[in-house]
């Protein structure tokens, strides 16, 4: 019920690349695609894997998020910015990956960075800290 400092929530990204394009998983795509035999496990070692370890959000972080978030057009109307809510939960909540460079150097976790990621890798990351942060329906029947 109240999240410690250290509560870490590991996250796995399954990515793959052809040049320029990339392709990436959260656990659950990856389950649900094994299990509606969209993809063999086979076809899952075709992938990278991206481990995430993210700081449990807090109340009082969600709520400064959300304020980070919420903006005021040039005209006066309140608007609530995704992508800035999205960018910062990535650069406040990201603590450790394993990321390495060509040489097999961990690249380390800063927000140069984190702001340097691929797009799909960046959104993919924050559908999966979700993920293991809130129930979907299948698991709520459990």
């Amino acid at each position: 019920m109240f999240v410690k400092n250290n509560d870490l929530i590991e996250i796995k990204i399954y990515y793959k690349q052809n040049k320029h394009k990339f392709l990436a998983l959260t656990s659950v795509d990856v389950n649900t695609r094994i299990k509606a035999k969209k993809m063999s496990e086979e076809q899952v070692k075709e992938f990278n894997l991206l481990t995430v370890n993210m700081q449990q959000l807090t109340w009082g972080a969600y709520n400064e998020l959300q304020n980070i978030a919420s903006k005021i057009s040039n005209n006066g109307d309140k608007y609530f910015d995704y992508k800035t809510y999205k960018e910062e939960r990535l650069k406040r909540l990201i603590k450790t990956w394993d990321a390495k460079d060509e040489k097999g150097n961990i690249i380390p976790v800063n927000e140069a960075n984190i702001m340097s990621l691929v797009p799909v890798i960046g959104d993919t990351i924050v559908k999966a800290y979700d993920e293991e942060n809130y129930y979907d329906e299948e698991t709520e029947k459990k």
